[in-house]
């Protein structure tokens, strides 16, 4: 056995190899299970020793940075000064290596790579802050710009200390055998080959040096101890730096496709090209559209920059600035980009545009004035803010007449018919909605399915939406009816595969027309129609890509679904329509849109008390009079005069299913 044994250990056995790997693994374990242990554990408010070490070095490293960025001149914070400020610097290292007498020399340079060192930790640093969005005047070194171009002189410099450095050993006798021809460049080439081993990050010499010849390359042979040691320092610093900034380009990559690093975007604003700053501008409202906070706080900026960000536009860039930040409150119903739209085109339309001296800018400005006014008079449930929009389109309507430029002067009607619209389901008001009718038949005349169908269909979509709300204010069954047909035909042009998201809307207004119309002719199928039209729409409108959307979808087709929960007398549809009025909830929030909030709460009591009345269950019921409350109070805040008695019909209406249901309860014990 223990001959066996013998044989087995006594040479390099598989089963040799196998015990010594395990032994090895498990006094690496061991190793770990102590430092784990030094770094872990410790009584509460103690650090332990892996702590302090790890303190130290962060110090350590922040000290080295601070006081060494004044030495390399990367704390300069104008980034076209900063560049010149360390090529000069770095020169002076150079300059100091190759005049110093021995071996003072080699200390200068020394002290030279050291500095590249602080210039590469100060860049980390630096790009460290901006993944982590820390604000401009909050930064540990604020400083505009970033330190790419800095770095990469910096490493640059290596090709310059490297060759002095050689050349110093050489010179005393510490160096290499060179070949007879050698040159100035000598070490030059000697230093790029090894620059090349190096940067690689894989071992090939001991393999296919023969083939490369790189001695034959460089002419430089047999390098001494002293030369060994120098050159085994070139290649750990370069690996050192070439795996750093590896993974740092590669954070940085990463952080710019996610939009996360936008100071490239900061530098073409900055640009005096106003292509360039449209360019950037763009990049920033897809960002913005895509979710990304930090793009529309650029967007803002644009509009209210600061003397620090050294920016000039022109009007029109500014006006662009402010369209992008509506679109995005529009589709991602964000509150803060509509605010700041809005005071965004004030300050043109009153400092930068006028119509004497720019009718053109004016009446553009005054028509997306009056879409942003719109948007936020629909959230706030504000006539105020309605009127005013409908006043901007009256302004720009009186420098786009039908004669002089048809085209904006129909997209104009559309955009006037809309307002209207809005102003008149707040105010009820059959009159307004009668205007917005005409407002959009009128744009028809110019906007032909011939010559213009994407406009021609968006026409009949909102003249669809107005006859809609006029058909219900009438009581007119032949108003919805048209509203439907209109829809029908603006989707004949806005299909799917062509324009998905306007397809979605459309499929949203023509689920709401089918929904009141078969609520007003009593007919099921109508109302299978209309949520099946909801539903088609939440194909397109996904919580993700367009919250604000999503939830008014999820709204209408929870209406649509108590109402043929009613109409079949099935307890299944009404607690769907429970479910879609709760997740709309979770996008309409009381503090972003409290008009839109407090409607899904009254529909949302609607359907609470139904199901409750269906099931005699005194919690559903007391669940939907906290909804009605709740949608009361603040319809009563905003003054919304034309849902207020509507919210306290459907209160009385469920307090009263509630006095019945006691009443039955009650009964039922005697």
């Amino acid at each position: 056995m223990l001959s066996s044994l013998e044989a087995l250990f006594s040479s390099p056995t598989p089963f040799a190899s196998l015990v010594a790997g395990l032994l090895t693994l498990a006094l690496l374990a061991g190793l770990y299970t102590a430092l784990d242990w030094l770094r872990g554990r410790r009584a509460p408010g103690r650090r332990s020793i892996g702590d302090s070490i790890i303190g130290g070095l962060r110090a350590l490293d922040r000290g080295l940075v601070h006081a060494g960025s004044w030495l390399v001149g990367t704390r300069i914070a104008d980034p076209t000064l900063r560049p010149t400020a360390v090529v000069v610097i770095f020169s002076g290292f150079a300059l100091a290596g190759t005049l110093a007498p021995w071996p003072w020399g080699l200390a200068a340079i020394a002290a030279g790579i050291f500095a590249i060192l602080i210039v590469f930790r100060h860049w980390s640093r630096d790009e460290d802050e901006v993944f982590t969005e820390v604000p401009f005047d909050q930064k540990d070194i604020s400083i505009k710009g970033d330190l790419s171009a800095e770095v990469m002189l910096a490493c640059g410099f290596l090709l310059v200390f490297a060759p002095v450095a050689f050349s110093h050993l050489q010179a005393h006798g510490y160096g290499f055998e060179l070949a007879p021809d050698a040159g100035p460049f000598t070490f030059l080439v000697y230093s790029l080959v090894e620059l090349f081993k190096a940067a690689v990050l894989l071992e090939h010499y001991d393999l296919f040096g023969d083939r490369i010849g790189y001695d034959e390359i460089t002419g430089v042979t047999n390098p001494s101890d002293h030369a060994k040691w120098a050159v085994l320092a070139y290649r750990l610093s370069l690996i050192l730096l070439t795996l750093a900034a590896f993974k740092r380009l590669l954070d940085i990559a990463r952080r710019r496709a996610y939009g996360l690093d936008l100071r490239h975007i900061e530098e073409s604003l900055r640009a005096k090209d106003p292509a360039v700053q449209k360019e950037a501008i763009d990049d920033l409202k897809a960002l913005a559209l895509a979710g990304r906070s930090n793009a529309q706080v650029l967007l803002e900026r644009i509009l209210a920059p600061t003397k620090s960000d050294d920016w000039s536009f022109k009007p029109e860039m500014r006006l662009a600035a402010a369209n992008a930040l509506w679109k995005c409150a529009e589709q991602r119903g964000s509150m803060g980009a509509l605010y700041s739209a809005i005071e965004g085109y004030r300050h043109l339309l009153t400092r930068e545009f006028t119509r004497a001296a720019m009718p053109e800018q004016w009446a553009l400005t005054q028509n997306e004035f009056g879409n942003a006014l719109q948007t936020l008079g629909e959230r706030e449930g504000s006539p105020a803010r309605l009127a005013e929009a409908v006043a901007a389109f009256r302004a720009a309507l009186e420098v786009y007449t039908r004669a002089q430029k048809p085209a904006k002067w129909a997209t104009t009607q559309n955009n006037l018919g809309l307002a209207l619209l809005t102003l008149g389901e707040r105010e009820g008001s059959p009159a307004r909605l009668a205007e917005a009718v005409a407002a959009c038949r009128a744009a028809l005349d110019v906007h032909t399915r011939e010559d213009t169908p994407a406009e021609w269909a968006m026409t009949q979509n909102n003249l669809g939406i107005a006859l809609q709300s006029l058909g219900e204010r009438e009581g007119n069954p032949a108003r919805l009816t048209e509203a439907v047909a209109s829809f029908h035909a603006a989707l004949e042009v806005r299909t799917r595969a062509a324009m998905p998201t306007d397809w979605a809307a459309i499929q949203h207004n023509l689920g709401a027309a089918l929904q009141t119309l078969g609520e007003r002719e009593g007919s099921t199928d109508r109302l299978k129609e209309a949520v099946a039209a909801y539903r088609a729409a939440l194909e397109v409108r996904t919580r993700t890509a367009m919250p604000a959307d999503w939830a008014a979808t999820e709204n209408n087709l929870a209406a649509a679904l108590q109402a043929l929960g009613e109409r079949e007398g099935s307890i299944d549809r009404l607690k769907e329509a429970i479910v879609a009025f709760r997740a709309a909830l979770e996008v309409r929030t009381r503090a972003d849109v409290p008009i839109q909030w407090a409607k899904t709460q009254n529909n949302l009591g609607n359907a609470l008390g139904e199901l409750g009345w269906r099931e005699r269950n005194p919690e559903r019921l007391t669940e939907a009079a906290n909804a009605c409350r709740a949608a009361l109070q603040v319809f009563e805040e905003i003054q919304a005069t034309s849902y207020i008695e509507a919210a306290r019909r459907n209160l009385a209406r469920v307090e009263a299913r509630m006095a019945g249901s006691r009443e039955t309860k009650q009964a039922v014990r005697a």
